[in-house]
């Protein structure tokens, strides 16, 4: 990890990329951007459109330079949206980019590989607009910035003695404002890259620290949807999955989920369900507002 020494250090760092990559020399009063995080489908979508001088040039012409300002854009764009992405309860993308230069690093090459999803040009041929998809997971996932333990944390196994079974995945219901630890009045879940699971009396379940790096990669420590309807999740979270009714939420972002004592004690009695837990089978089931979240823009 290389930290940062101060913010000051950060905002040249950022600076100094996102102006030649969107600069007037883009011709940006032509551009203007609307980004959302698609939580159920892992993905930030970054929607970009060109203002085409069809006036000054041939439409060829207008099209093939609206293109490359879009192409040119693009990497500054997602460098100015992916750090209001919600990291953990605390941080935003943003604020660990701060604390460690390995981050930032990794965000802009990130930034350099975005290819356009899809396009189109509007119906009066004056407006060239481009989709970029930016995964959250997987194969160059925005997820890989981050630093993850090659060998996960213990988890606390509970040494007493509670009725379980050997359970394929975890289906936890977390919709509706529930009591907030640590804070006054209720709130709803809000979705992250990174979140912990704490039973009633505040011991941690889970955090990313102890789940498999690979499966964190792969898919996340957690799937959100706002159905219940488990079956497109088969492959996470199997046949059998253990449903869980959220009690209560933590953190400052609202992320962190809390779960029944005896839910959890189902869980940590038993290796092989702490090794489920571990690769990130688990279903959050959260209010339908929060599953799509439109992030900040200049």
């Amino acid at each position: 990890m290389r930290i940062f020494k101060g913010g000051v250090a950060f905002l040249l760092v950022l600076i100094g990329v996102i102006t030649p990559l969107f600069s007037e020399d883009t011709s940006s009063e032509r551009i203007s951007f609307s980004s959302f995080v698609d939580w159920e489908a892992d993905n930030l979508v970054i929607d970009v459109s060109y203002k085409m001088p069809v006036k000054e040039f041939p439409f060829p012409r207008a099209k093939a330079i609206a293109l490359n300002g879009v192409e040119t854009a693009i990497s500054g764009i997602f460098l100015r949206v992916v750090m209001s992405i919600r990291a953990d309860s605390y941080y935003s993308v943003g604020d660990l980019a701060r604390k460690d230069r390995d981050v930032l690093d990794g965000l802009i090459s990130l930034s350099l590989s975005g290819k356009i999803d899809s396009s189109y040009i509007s119906e009066d041929m004056d407006v060239f607009h481009a989709r970029y998809i930016f995964p959250l997971y997987g194969q160059g996932g925005i997820v890989n910035v981050f630093y993850l333990p090659k060998n996960p944390y213990p988890v606390n196994n509970y040494l007493g003695f509670e009725p379980t079974r050997d359970f394929t995945g975890y289906v936890i219901y977390a919709k509706g404002e529930m009591p907030s630890h640590g804070k006054q009045g209720e709130y709803v879940v809000n979705p992250a890259i990174f979140i912990r699971i704490f039973d009633e009396d505040m011991n941690v379940v889970l955090e990313r620290e102890m789940c498999y790096s690979s499966y964190v990669k792969k898919w996340g420590m957690v799937a959100y949807t706002d159905s219940t309807d488990e079956d497109p999740y088969r492959e996470r979270i199997g046949d059998f999955p253990l449903r869980i009714k959220a009690r209560g939420i933590f953190g400052k972002n609202s992320t962190d989920i809390i779960i029944p004592n005896e839910a959890a004690r189902k869980i940590l009695v038993s290796s092989k369900n702490i090794k489920t837990m571990r690769e990130g089978r688990i279903l959050l089931i959260i209010d339908r507002d929060r599953i799509s979240e439109k992030l900040n823009t200049r």
